[in-house]
């Protein structure tokens, strides 16, 4: 939080999912961002301050510019690789095809935090706020839900540009698809932190930080 403070943005978490939805809804007409994993949205299932929440990142003039949302799942007798049509496809029986053959998704169980959704500001993408968020995202989630893992899934070609391993994690698989998603052909990897690994990255993240930035990239 306070390395988001010196590049000028505060973080605030939040619960008003339809605030998010509403933010998403304008940035996408502008063309700054991709509409919300299906998860995430109230239209899809059912979302709310029992198992959602999200953080927004304010800049000194009062805009937002900054957006991580986490989902929580409680799989006790069940895994991702189980759970994932409810993953993809919340709220529809009858759903085209999807495939998962990364093996790490059968080794996710227990409390879980999907984070994703995370946007920043055409102007706002050049300050290494893309290291700070999910971090800050990933330990609020486990704070308040001890969560047993933090898990994503990445666009192939973000994961090329290096967007996963920004984030902080190590284990990164392909092998989701998803053709004919209502978010386009899908191709995705997996990426999942444990809770084991969550705050040695925090350490180790904190330790490397860089020099701080304040200026705004000029659009």
């Amino acid at each position: 939080d306070n390395i988001a403070r010196e590049r000028g943005i505060q973080l605030r978490v939040r619960t008003d999912i339809d605030e998010l939805v509403a933010l998403n809804k304008r940035e996408v007409a502008l063309g700054n961002w991709y509409p919300l994993f299906p998860i995430f949205d109230p239209a899809h299932n059912k979302v709310d301050e029992t198992n959602a929440y999200w953080i927004s990142g304010v800049n000194e003039q009062g805009e937002t510019v900054v957006a991580q949302a986490g989902r929580l799942f409680n799989w006790p007798a069940s895994t991702l690789a189980e759970e994932m049509g409810n993953i993809l496809y919340p709220g529809v029986a009858d759903h085209p095809d999807f495939h998962v053959r990364c093996p790490s998704a059968h080794g996710v169980s227990g409390t879980v935090c999907f984070s994703g959704s995370t946007w920043f500001h055409p102007d706002y993408r050049r300050l290494g706020l893309s290291r700070i968020l999910p971090r800050v995202s990933r330990v609020f989630a486990y704070s308040n839900f001890q969560t047993d893992w933090t898990i994503s899934m990445i666009k192939r070609d973000l994961v090329e540009k290096n967007i996963a391993t920004a984030y902080g994690y190590t284990d990164i698989q392909f092998g989701v698809w998803a053709p004919g998603h209502p978010l386009g052909d899908l191709d995705l990897a997996l990426v999942r932190m444990p809770s084991s690994e969550l705050l040695s990255d925090l350490r180790r993240f904190v330790a490397e930080r860089g020099p701080v930035r304040r200026e705004v990239a000029v659009a």
